[in-house]
């Protein structure tokens, strides 16, 4: 499953925002603090991946997120 994918379920979209790099939390309504904890852990949980607690709370963005999901499978 896609990150895209992922996003649209979690915020519970039908499609991904055109500008879907550059999202911020909060640039979309339902991307608050609690759909963001759920969008970490349904990405730990589709990639076999896993965030410590400080990454839960330092990745707001799809370019954070993106980032740090290349750094953790880069090292598998």
């Amino acid at each position: 499953m896609k990150i895209e994918d992922i996003f649209c379920e979690v915020m519970q979209i039908d499609s991904i925002p055109e500008n879907f790099e550059d999202l911020e939390i909060g640039d979309i309504s339902k991307w608050d603090s609690l759909s963001n904890m759920l969008f970490l852990m349904a990405l730990e949980k589709n990639l076999g991946i896993r965030f410590s607690f400080d990454d839960m709370s330092e990745l707001l963005s799809i370019k954070a997120i993106k980032l740090k999901i290349s750094s953790l499978t880069s090292n598998k």
